[in-house]
């Protein structure tokens, strides 16, 4: 399959990308991630410009985890000889008043070749309705792809093949991250399991979206509220930081958790940042399976990944 048809287009959610073109972007990240090792970094991006808005203060959103997806898109620009126009801030407080958003979309589609922005997902989608240039979603309160793709190639790098592999979700049910990670999977093959509190679980239409997306690649999607419930032959685990409530012990991943799998060998991935010993334990997060510090070159090479194949 060639990127023609990703040319010039947003990713917003991965619920609107084919299986294939996502693994195509696999595919191209995960030569980017070796081409990174040997040093041989390409100029693809010479003379492009990246717009970088960030709406997460007006979206009452500042979370590590959506800003390590948009260091990542910057940085893996500049790194292709690209030119990285900074901040433009969108209304963070009573003295800053916000642009519209067709004039905000019409500035930068004059300015630059590709616009990231993350906070609010109905700003974004509007703001992509209105754009004349790709626009990547570097973290939202909906959904994370960047980050969530990003630890799915550190997963295939370390399994390989993801069809019927087995991966579990610990944490908030309707973190970014995990969203995205419920949409990867399915159309990746991958069976997912979250476990989470009730009331933090994805609302019923989205999660209904991801078992669609399951059972059309032969795999599935379940929900608990006990981690215990869930864990049986994960070849994979992943956590993220509470945004919204307090952390449950019963759902932090621990060496307990690891032996619940009966593999002999379980990768365990945090997005970032960690709470440390509350999302996960402190002896699982410096285990030798623990690919949380690996996430880094992966999400540049995910970026770089995007960049080559959706501007023009």
């Amino acid at each position: 399959m060639n990127n023609s048809a990703m040319r010039g287009r947003s990713l917003l959610s991965w619920s609107g990308f084919s299986k294939e073109e996502i693994r195509l972007i696999l595919e191209t990240a995960g030569k980017l991630f070796q081409e990174k090792s040997k040093n041989k970094l390409g100029h693809r991006m010479k003379n492009k410009v990246l717009f970088q808005l960030d709406n997460r203060l007006g979206a009452g959103m500042q979370t590590a985890g959506n800003r390590f997806s948009e260091t990542a898109l910057a940085l893996a620009f500049q790194k292709e000889s690209g030119i990285l126009i900074p901040h433009f801030p969108l209304a963070a407080s009573e003295q800053l008043l916000a642009p519209a958003i067709e004039d905000t979309a019409r500035i930068a589609g004059q300015l630059a070749n590709a616009v990231s922005c993350g906070g609010s997902q109905e700003y974004l989608d509007a703001l992509a309705g209105f754009s004349s240039r790709p626009v990547f979603n570097v973290g939202t309160n909906l959904e994370n792809p960047l980050l969530a793709l990003a630890e799915i190639l550190l997963l295939q790098r370390e399994i390989g093949d993801l069809r019927g592999k087995k991966l579990v979700l610990s944490g908030e049910g309707d973190n970014p991250t995990i969203r995205s990670l419920l949409i990867l999977a399915g159309k990746l093959g991958m069976n997912a399991a979250l476990a989470s509190p009730q009331a933090l679980w994805p609302d019923k239409d989205f999660f209904n979206l991801c078992k669609k997306e399951a059972e059309s690649s032969g795999a599935a999607v379940v929900i608990a509220s006990e981690l215990t419930e869930v864990l049986l032959d994960a070849d994979c685990i992943f956590t993220d930081s509470w945004l919204k409530s307090e952390p449950v012990p019963a759902l932090c991943v621990s060496a307990e958790s690891v032996a619940r799998t009966g593999k002999s060998r379980v990768i365990l991935l945090h997005g970032m940042s960690a709470g440390r010993g509350h999302e996960m334990s402190l002896d699982v997060f410096e285990s030798p399976d623990s690919r949380v510090f690996s996430q880094f070159d992966a999400l540049t090479a995910v970026a770089r990944a995007l960049l080559i194949l959706f501007v023009k």
